[in-house]
């Protein structure tokens, strides 16, 4: 288990940049061994929005006394500039990508930007969201594995309703007053609610202490 997050869940992070920041957090976490608080495994990232960023890699592995090579080395990072790009790779990219790596963790980042820049028909699109958001929710629960989609938007939408009725947890990062406040809009075991950092030149130490479970949400 990571902190608030659990193998077999779909889990959304939306509102602001720090979304992906978490993201970059948890792909050198997951490496880490169970008895450290990791997963002991490979990370399959798909990159909806080029927000992969090696620097912010290297900087927790830094924290987690991970040699930044080896943990770029099992980050196995798949990018898409199109709807159907980004389609394909959930639907197809990913479950090869688990029969390969065996990863206990699987990102999608800016999952709803291609899908809502795209300039297919409405409908179509939201027939191809519906069957992409199903198919996260599913991998998830049939391989016991977590599932992270991210987007940067607060807008919610059709789509953004969409995707958050399929997550088992819901969790809203917005900057209030020059600080970050997290808002758990959803999750299996625990009460709707916030907490927050006490400044943004805290929000990493913050949202690692998410991460262990240390964080107050009430």
């Amino acid at each position: 288990m990571l902190g608030e997050l659990q193998p077999g869940w779909l889990t959304v992070l939306y509102g602001s940049k720090h979304c992906d920041e978490l993201a970059h957090l948890l792909c050198v976490r997951a490496q880490l061994p169970h008895h450290e608080g990791g997963l002991g495994s490979h990370v399959v990232f798909i990159d909806g929005g080029n927000v992969f960023d090696p620097y912010l890699i290297a900087e927790a592995a830094r924290r987690y006394g991970v040699h930044r090579e080896e943990a770029l080395g099992r980050i196995h990072v798949s990018r898409a500039f199109t709807c159907y790009q980004l389609h394909s790779l959930i639907l197809e990219g990913v479950p090869e990508a688990l029969h390969s790596f065996d990863p206990r963790l699987v990102v999608v980042s800016e999952v709803l930007r291609l899908y809502s820049e795209s300039d297919l028909d409405r409908t179509e699109v939201r027939t191809m969201f519906n069957q992409a958001a199903y198919s996260l929710r599913e991998l998830a629960e049939e391989h016991g594995v977590l599932v992270l989609a991210t987007h940067r938007s607060k807008k919610r939408g059709y789509l953004g309703r969409l995707l958050l009725s399929r997550a088992n947890v819901v969790a809203r990062f917005e900057m209030m007053s020059g600080a970050v406040r997290l808002t758990l809009e959803g999750h299996p075991e625990k009460p709707r609610g916030f907490a927050g950092a006490e400044s943004l030149l805290g929000s990493r130490h913050f949202l690692d202490e998410f991460l262990s479970g240390e964080v107050a949400v009430g």
